[in-house]
């Protein structure tokens, strides 16, 4: 009888920890499937012109936050708080800002508007929500840190991750807008 309890409980736990890796594996796909699906319909609703600034904003704010001077000033903390999410707030609310700013700078001058044919304006979408996402995904783990708030999921994490991300990502932003401008 013992046999047979320990011989359960060794299956349920194993069971257990392949049930709790594969729930935590969905939760990681529907995460970042929401985000995609959220830049989509965005795209979608607001038009290409919208979705183009946005593409460009986010570049050129990646930039101007790596080159921002006051990181030291905003994001030291106090005197005994240790925390590895302490400078993850302000430097979110720093890049929000630089993004909105460029964004309302640059949306009067881009200009586009989304093929007429449903195949075309579809996959013209689907390009710039891949490339805002992956540019995205690539300043808030590089530049903001978030991995120390959700880590990313193994099977993407060289995509975001990696040094040369920081460089490839706009590269193929930029080459997303050329191929689909008028």
């Amino acid at each position: 009888m013992e046999e047979m309890f320990s011989e359960f409980t060794s299956t349920a736990s194993s069971s257990a920890s392949v049930l709790a890796g594969v729930l935590n594996t969905s939760r990681d796909i529907l995460v970042l499937a929401g985000i995609f699906a959220g830049i989509f319909f965005y795209c979608l609703w607001a038009g290409k012109k919208a979705t183009l600034a946005s593409l460009f904003a986010l570049i050129f704010a990646g930039l101007l936050f790596v080159m921002f001077p006051y990181w030291n000033l905003i994001t030291t903390p106090p005197a005994g708080v240790e925390d590895a999410t302490d400078g993850l707030w302000m430097k979110g609310g720093v890049f929000l800002a630089l993004f909105l700013a460029v964004r309302f700078a640059v949306h009067g001058s881009v200009r586009g508007i989304f093929a007429e044919e449903k195949a075309k304006k579809w996959l013209e979408a689907f390009l710039l929500t891949t490339v805002f996402f992956g540019l995205g995904m690539v300043y808030a783990y590089q530049l903001i840190a978030l991995s120390a708030f959700y880590p990313l999921p193994a099977p993407i994490a060289f995509l975001i991750i990696a040094p040369p991300a920081l460089f490839w990502w706009p590269i193929a932003a930029f080459v997303v807008a050329y191929l689909f401008s008028e």
